[in-house]
């Protein structure tokens, strides 16, 4: 079954590089949003309030400047002409201005909508104002028509529309000139003010966003750091692996790949303490072996001079006091026969054991071979009055073996169990086999006394035995006969007695 794509490592590292660009990238966005703000805000400023502040400003100078002259200077004038040429440049330098107010509030097209009101009340009071100016031209032309000159007798006439300009101007044009500079003014103020604490929180914010992504960047660091640590076992393992722990482990945790590498790692470090266990055996057996066979050499001589002088002592006697002296010594040498003839044996077994040759393997059907080598040890067994059963259940199997070595170790196998089952109430042995998976199965269980859990670990030892004239050989030759074969030889668990497995490869059809 594939694994979710999210439960691997490169997804999870991209994962956490995704979430920091993402932190990265919308702190960065709303920095930029924010300092686009302050642009429009300075924006606004630069454009539109201290111009307008400005000019509201020289506005005011004008109209004060008209005022001036209607109050102090006009009164005194001696010249209609000259009344005409100060009232007409005064008002266009002071409409000039007024133009350039309404020219600045026309640019303002994009602005902050928190500046909406702002803009709206300064049209307002500009349309006001002009409308207010405006309605000053009849006056203004009356009073240009017929100004108010000194007689004769330094006497000013009565006008009319000179009190109308001069009141208008001084009670209603005047305060509207001042109530708009100074409403100038104090949004001028009002929006440095802000733009002056937007500078102070964008500072602020900047500073949280920058350490927000900080921490958030550390935190993926610590992620991914978490996610990769298994790799960090797997190194301390393989380094434990090369100072001989062969059997070094790893948790099989993490992501696909990681949890993947420390299952092949863990079969690795299972196969190579195997192979490790095999290799030391193999050359504890070569040694044994070499050792065994010079020891046999050495004893054999002596043992058949001392098992030939037995025999010439035991022939009889050649006269009647001889006889009588035989008589005595003759089980004597009865025993020194049968001592040397089971040390005969032993030996013969070192000699097995040390000279084992390399199986010639050929194909042969399991159930048939088996069948054949069982065939005397059967009645042998039934003899005894042990219970022998023969369960064939591989008639098609077919493995690739050495005829002789395989029944050599089916014959130590149930001399075994022979032996186990001496004292059991109901002496049963059973041979069966079976074919599991690519393998064949053959089974040797009795109901003796079992193998003890101390007993487990070293039974395929050499020279290791429970028994109280074993060699300790039989079935450590019968394990290494099997390694040879490609197969296994193992104790399996049963609730009683004991029963060991032998697993040889089938031949693929």
């Amino acid at each position: 079954m594939k694994e979710p794509f999210w439960r691997t490592l490169s997804a999870r590292i991209l994962f956490a590089f995704a979430v920091v660009i993402l932190t990265f990238g919308v702190t960065t966005t709303l920095t930029v949003i924010y300092i686009a703000d302050v642009g429009r805000e300075i924006a606004v400023i630069r454009r539109g309030y201290v111009r307008l502040a400005l000019d509201a400003k020289d506005l005011a100078r004008r109209q004060e400047e008209v005022k001036a002259y209607l109050v102090d200077d006009l009164p005194s004038e001696t010249s209609a002409a000259r009344v005409q040429f100060r009232l007409s440049a005064l008002r266009s330098r002071r409409l000039h201005v007024l133009g350039e107010l309404q020219r600045t509030l026309d640019s303002l097209t994009t602005f902050p909508p928190r500046h909406a009101q702002r803009i709206a009340d300064s049209r307002a009071m500009v349309t006001a104002l002009t409308e207010a100016i405006a309605a000053t031209a009849g006056d203004y032309a009356a009073l240009a028509a017929k100004p108010p000159l000194l007689d004769a007798s330094g006497l000013v006439a009565p006008n009319a529309a000179y009190e109308r300009v001069r009141d208008v101007e001084r009670r209603t044009i005047g305060v509207k000139v001042v109530e708009l500079a100074e409403f100038e003014e104090r949004i001028l103020a009002s929006t440095a003010l802000t733009l002056e604490n937007n500078e102070r929180r964008l500072r602020r914010y900047t500073i949280f966003l920058g350490c927000s992504a900080a921490f958030v960047g550390l935190l993926m660091t610590l992620w991914a750091a978490f996610t990769i640590s298994p790799l960090r076992r797997l190194r301390l393992a393989a380094q434990r692996m090369a100072a001989g722990d062969y059997g070094a482990q790893v948790a099989e945790q993490g992501p696909i790949e990681v949890s993947g590498l420390a299952r092949d790692f863990n079969a690795m470090s299972r196969a190579v303490e195997v192979r490790e266990r095999e290799l030391v055996r193999s050359e504890r057996l070569a040694a044994v072996g070499k050792m065994a066979a010079g020891i046999a050499h050495e004893i054999r001589n002596p043992l058949s001079s001392i098992s030939l002088n037995a025999e010439l002592l035991e022939a009889g006697p050649r006269s009647a006091d001889d006889a009588e002296w035989h008589a005595s010594w003759r089980p004597t040498c009865q025993a020194i026969t049968r001592e040397a003839e089971r040390l005969n044996n032993i030996v013969e077994d070192y000699l097995a054991f040390a000279r084992l040759p390399t199986p010639r393997l050929v194909p042969e059907a399991i159930d048939a071979l088996i069948t054949n080598a069982t065939r005397l040890v059967a009645e042998d067994i039934k003899a005894r009055g042990i219970s022998f059963t023969l369960a064939l259940g591989a008639p098609q199997a077919t493995v690739m073996a050495d005829e002789a070595q395989l029944r050599q170790v089916l014959l130590n196998l149930l001399r075994n169990a022979i032996e186990a089952v001496g004292h059991a109430a109901s002496p049963a042995i059973e041979l069966t086999t079976a074919v599991v998976g690519n393998r064949v199965e053959i089974c040797v269980a009795d109901n003796g006394p079992g193998i003890t859990a101390d007993t487990k670990p070293h039974i395929f030892e050499p020279f290791f035995t429970t028994k109280a004239q074993g060699t300790g050989l039989g079935l450590a030759l019968s394990q290494q006969i099997i390694l040879d074969h490609g197969g296994e030889l193992a104790v399996r668990d049963a609730p009683g007695g004991a029963t060991l497995a032998i697993r040889l490869p089938l031949l693929p059809k």
